[in-house]
C-alpha cells in the first residue's frame, strides 16, 4: 500500500503562519507536521508515499528529498492547486497507485495508533471520523447503521462527525 499526502494547498485558514511556510512544514515543536506523518506512516509499515505538491512546493521538495522519515517519496503536482481540491490533487496521483492507498491531508497530526488501529481494521474503502470535533471542521459525516451516508460541508444538522483527514 502506498500513501498519497495532500500538501498543495495554501493554508488559507491559517494565512498567518503560511506566508512563510507551506503548511506542511509548519513547526509544531521541534519538528515539521510533515515529520509527524511520515513517522506515523512508517510505523503503521506504509513507507512509499506520494507527495502531492502546489503552494511553495520547492521548499517541500528541498526539506523532504526523495527520503525522510523512513519513507521513500515521490512528487506529483497539482498545477492547479489554487482553483482544485483533494479530489484533483488524488487524480494527479493515479498512475503511481495499483495497490490501494491511503489518503493523508498534509495538515492533520495525530497519534500513529490512530492510523494503526485503522490500518488493522482493514478497510476496504473507509475514512477517519472524530465523533467529538463537530463545530471547527468544514467537512462532516452523516452515519446511519454503521455505514457512511452523506458526507460534505453542508451537512452539519446531522451530523455524526467530522472527516479526520485519513
Amino acid at each position: 500500500m502506498k500513501a498519497i499526502i495532500c500538501v498543495a494547498g495554501q493554508g488559507s485558514r491559517l494565512a498567518d503562519y503560511t506566508r512563510e511556510y507551506p503548511k506542511a512544514l509548519l513547526p509544531i515543536g521541534k519538528k515539521r507536521l510533515i515529520d509527524y506523518i511520515l513517522e506515523a506512516l512508517a510505523a503503521s509499515g506504509v513507507t512509499n508515499v506520494i507527495v502531492v505538491l502546489g503552494y511553495k512546493k520547492e521548499s517541500v521538495m528541498s526539506y523532504l528529498g526523495t527520503e525522510r522519515g523512513g519513507c521513500a517519496i515521490i512528487y506529483v503536482e497539482n498545477e492547479h492547486f489554487n482553483t482544485t481540491d483533494n479530489l484533483y490533487s488524488m487524480w494527479r496521483a493515479r498512475e503511481h497507485i495499483t495497490d490501494g492507498m491511503l489518503f493523508v491531508n498534509g495538515d492533520v497530526v495525530f497519534h500513529p495508533d490512530i492510523l494503526q488501529k485503522f490500518l488493522s481494521s482493514k478497510p476496504e474503502n473507509a475514512v477517519v471520523v472524530d465523533p467529538v470535533n463537530t463545530e471547527n471542521n468544514p467537512v462532516c459525516v452523516h452515519i446511519h447503521n454503521g455505514r457512511l451516508h452523506d458526507i460534505g460541508h453542508e451537512i452539519k444538522h446531522q451530523s455524526y462527525g467530522c472527516v479526520f483527514g485519513l
